[in-house]
């Protein structure tokens, strides 16, 4: 299956081609197998949007940037950019996630996303001076991940409520996937 978006560039359009096993843009390719981290964000601003959207992998990198002045062109571009959101959630998403996933249960390793680590046991910072980082362990009372303001937020309980633990942007890589990150390192701290 091919999805084709026509991406806005200059004064003409460029396809993004996307295939099941690869996505195409601007004369660069990259297999998702080989995708190493994804990012998207929309930038505000009073006269105007900017809505980026970036994939990389060892070898290339696809920036695609979608800006919009006074409000004039914005349903165009925010439609475009849900486009690309959606086809991540869809096709990205649970390729990376079992990616991350292999790494941190099968490997054994960590993997780190903005200033949070996550490993076998859970999710941590590491601090300067501190000889044990802080820890939200998987067999703890797990709170869900989601966004808030353009962050992905990590919680971790104090005293039987929710407290966040950090919050990342989503132009981070990697960001964009913490919310199901956590569900699943979750369902696999418990097998």
């Amino acid at each position: 299956a091919i999805n084709l978006l026509s991406i806005p560039e200059s004064l003409s359009h460029v396809k993004l081609i996307v295939k099941s096993d690869k996505i195409q843009f601007n004369n660069k390719e990259i297999y998702y197998r080989d995708i190493l981290g994804v990012s998207y964000q929309a930038t505000h601003r009073s006269t105007d949007t900017t809505y980026t959207f970036n994939v990389a992998s060892q070898k290339e990198t696809i920036n695609i940037s979608l800006s919009s002045f006074f409000s004039s062109d914005n349903d165009e571009k925010a439609q475009l950019f849900h486009q690309l959101i959606n086809l991540t959630n869809m096709i990205i998403q649970p390729i990376m996630i079992k990616k991350i996933t292999h790494c941190i249960f099968d490997k054994n390793e960590e993997f780190e996303i903005g200033k949070v680590t996550f490993s076998s046991e859970g999710y941590f910072k590491k601090s300067w001076g501190e000889s044990r980082p802080h820890m939200v362990r998987w067999s703890e009372a797990l709170y869900k991940a989601h966004f808030d303001a353009g962050d992905a937020c990590l919680f971790e309980d104090s005293n039987g409520s929710s407290v966040i633990f950090e919050r990342i942007p989503l132009g981070t890589y990697n960001a964009i996937f913490i919310p199901a990150l956590v569900d699943e390192c979750y369902l696999r701290a418990k097998v």
